[in-house]
């Protein structure tokens, strides 16, 4: 089946690239007053060989012969009273013309001097000559012009065609690179993003644990208080309470190691090395607009992300600076109905790294202020689905700040419009002391 579709492929480029230069050829010169025709016809031929290098090229060249041969034919015999032999004679040199630069171009093996320029140049402007001259002795030009002219023209043109290619192809070369770099780029944010959301993810895993941990010591420690005898409590339902805490301290045990196996499978996910590399902020806050404005336009809405870095540093933290930065940045566009703006700011002062997160929405009412960091809290509705949001969203950034930068977060309660959440995080936790020594 892979065989069929990669024949039915090739068949396709052969037919594709036989058709373009078919087309190509209508617009040429003919430099010697006859029916032999200058144009740009085996620039695309060449060009497109060169690209396509799952097609055979001397057979592409072939079809491509015929083509021409058939079309030239067939646009000359509508209209004209020409016999059909004599198209066939005007004409035929041409389709030669073709199948000869496929043949130079197999036993020169022009594919592999792609990355040879001068030789690439050389090779194709004397397999153009050498058909040339090959097309011309057959049409008998030569005995009209003198074979120093011919020959000089078809020097010249054959150079010229291939300088024009290898222009061609190297503009589309680097337009590939430009593409291919692009691409690169957004799957390299990409990957970034989710390892942000992921390390967040663990970040509440190993809390998760840590509050089982607690829960199971509690449990254990009620069991074993009714396992003494002084216990005023009836020696049967002491029983049946002290094997249920039993069970529920085995119960924890099993979720908590459960969990530990779901912490290092994801860490384990997350290579090791980007880890070790450090990361400027002007580059990851670039990825938290870039990434925000697909979002945004996925949503129709109208926002502006504008980013301001008044200080600039590395840091091996960004995973989790992401996480909360996208986490506010996310709510901010929740927060906007239709058009309006999200602002970015970092700067230090005092030893201290601000990140500030201002946007013009609907804001937060004076009687929520206090409760918007408290888990379960949320004043957003989903008509779709008619449930309110689960609300993790501030108290898990509020998490993250507070113990794991130990920082704070708090939010401006002077803001007229919209919000501004200000994140403060010494400078310690997050920035490298090096880079920090060198500015």
């Amino acid at each position: 089946m892979n065989e069929f579709v990669q024949s039915n492929e090739q068949i396709k480029k052969i037919f594709f690239t036989a058709v373009l230069t078919t087309f190509m050829g209508q617009v040429y010169i003919n430099p010697f007053g006859s029916s032999f025709r200058i144009s740009m016809a085996i620039v695309a031929m060449t060009l497109l060989l060169l690209e396509f290098e799952d097609i055979p090229i001397f057979r592409t060249s072939v079809v491509t012969a015929v083509s021409v041969l058939v079309f030239r034919i067939f646009t000359d015999y509508v209209g004209n009273t020409s016999a059909y032999y004599e198209l066939v004679v005007r004409h035929l040199p041409a389709a030669i013309f073709y199948m000869v630069v496929g043949l130079l171009y197999s036993y020169l093996k022009i594919r592999d001097l792609k990355n040879n320029p001068v030789k690439l140049i050389m090779f194709v402007g004397l397999s153009d000559m050498l058909a040339n001259i090959i097309e011309v002795f057959i049409r008998e030009e030569f005995l009209m012009v003198s074979f120093n002219a011919i020959f000089t023209r078809l020097f010249v043109t054959g150079f010229i065609r291939a300088s024009i290619m290898f222009i061609l192809l190297s503009g589309i070369r680097f337009y590939n690179v430009l593409v291919l770099r692009e691409e690169n780029r957004q799957r390299y944010e990409e990957f970034v993003m989710r390892s942000a959301r992921m390390k967040s993810e663990v970040f509440f895993l190993n809390k998760t644990m840590r509050d089982i941990e607690v829960a199971m010591n509690r449990a254990y420690s009620i069991y074993n208080e009714l396992k003494r005898e002084n216990v005023p409590i009836e020696e049967p339902y002491r029983g049946q309470l002290r094997d249920r805490l039993l069970n529920l301290s085995k119960d924890i045990h099993e979720i908590k190691k459960d969990n530990q196996r779901v912490v290092f499978g994801i860490e384990g996910l997350i290579s090791t090395e980007q880890n070790e590399l450090p990361m400027a902020v002007e580059m990851f806050i670039a990825m938290i607009v870039d990434n925000t404005k697909r979002y945004v336009l996925s949503q129709k809405k109208n926002i502006s992300i504008i980013s301001d870095v008044y200080y600039s540093f590395e840091t091996y933290e960004y995973f989790p600076l992401i996480s909360v930065i996208n986490n506010l940045v996310n709510n901010s566009i929740d927060a906007i109905d239709d058009e309006g703006y999200i602002n970015v700011v970092i700067f230090k002062k005092e030893e201290r790294i601000f990140i500030e997160i201002i946007d013009n929405g609907k804001g937060i009412r004076p009687q929520d202020m206090g409760a918007i960091f408290l888990p379960g809290f949320s004043t957003k509705f989903n008509p779709e689905t008619g449930k309110m949001s689960t609300g993790i969203g501030l108290s898990h950034v509020k998490e993250i700040v507070e113990k794991h930068f130990s920082g704070a977060i708090y939010l401006d309660p002077t803001q007229e419009k919209g919000t501004k959440f200000t994140i403060e995080i010494p400078c310690e936790m997050i920035e490298i002391k090096e880079a920090a020594d060198e500015r």
